[in-house]
This record gives C-alpha cells, structure tokens and sequence, in this order.
C-alpha cells in the first residue's frame, strides 16, 4: 500500500475560494452552540452549507468548552444558537430567524 496517495473521499475538501479582485468574498460568521440546544444542529447545518457554498467562513464555538464560554462571556452572549455576524449578534430561536439570516447572508 502506497501512504503518498491521497483518498480523495477522506480528503476534507476547502470552500470554493471567490476569484482575485472578486467583490463577493465570505462574510466571517461566528455561530454559538451547546450540545443540548434543540435548534443548534440545524442552525450549524444550514451554516455550515452556505459554508460550502462559499458564501461564508464559519466559526462554531461551543458554550460546553471553557474557552467557550469564555468567548461568550467576552461578547455577551448568552443565548444559544446565536450568530455573530459583522458586529452584530442574531439569536436564532425559530427557524424563521435561520431563514431570514440566510437571505441576508446570501443578499437576498
């Protein structure tokens, strides 16, 4: 077995980059979770797809992490899922609110 080749199906594959001078850049969007939130799943699963896309660049800091409840306490935020989004803070309890950040985020 050759260890130089590279699986591609394991291969964890980037965002698609935007082209040079491109206007269209991913917008950095910070996403607050806990493992027990009944809408952080599906908050990071439509995030993490608009990742993908290219549209944004996702962080996901969990509160069940010191260093995450760190960062929380540093921004305020002390409701799960929430999305930190260019200086501004979305609580995302309905997914309504997913809904409208998507079409924000996608400029819609």
């Amino acid at each position: 077995m050759n260890h130089d080749t590279v699986n591609e199906k394991t291969t964890p594959t980037a965002a698609p980059r935007p082209k040079e001078g491109s206007v269209d850049r991913p917008k950095p969007v910070e996403l607050f979770t806990h493992p027990i939130c009944n809408g952080c799943q599906e908050a990071l699963g439509v995030l993490s797809k608009l990742e993908k896309d290219g549209v944004i660049l996702l962080r996901v800091t969990s509160l069940s992490t010191s260093s995450g409840r760190q960062r929380a306490d540093e921004l305020g935020v002390t409701t799960v899922p929430t999305a930190h989004v260019d200086g501004s803070f979305k609580v995302l309890m309905r997914m309504s609110d997913l809904a409208d950040l998507v079409g924000v985020l996608r400029g819609i």
